[in-house]
């Protein structure tokens, strides 16, 4: 059975309001770390502490109870964000 005209909307706005809840979602170090591609928490301080780094304006975390959170939209804005490397050429 097809779906009708109204529940097409119906289905889109609970999409959209999906998405908007998953932007907001908080993931913890360990979700970013795998997020950016497997990096240290070494590297993640550097984002957020080192000079050379600050140019990169890397997303600030939300503190709560002594751990770093971030909002996963605000995480992938960044990375989108962020201009794309080339393909490294193999000698």
């Amino acid at each position: 059975m097809p779906l009708q005209p109204n529940a097409i909307g119906a289905v889109s706005r609970r999409i959209a309001s999906r998405s908007e809840l998953d932007a907001e979602r908080l993931i913890g170090s360990g979700a970013l770390r795998e997020l950016l591609g497997d990096v240290s928490h070494m590297h993640i301080w550097r984002l957020l502490n080192d000079e050379n780094y600050r140019a990169l304006k890397f997303v600030r975390p939300i503190v709560i109870g002594r751990r770093n959170y971030w909002r996963l939209g605000d995480v992938r804005r960044w990375i989108n964000r962020r201009p794309k490397k080339p393909p490294r050429e193999t000698a």
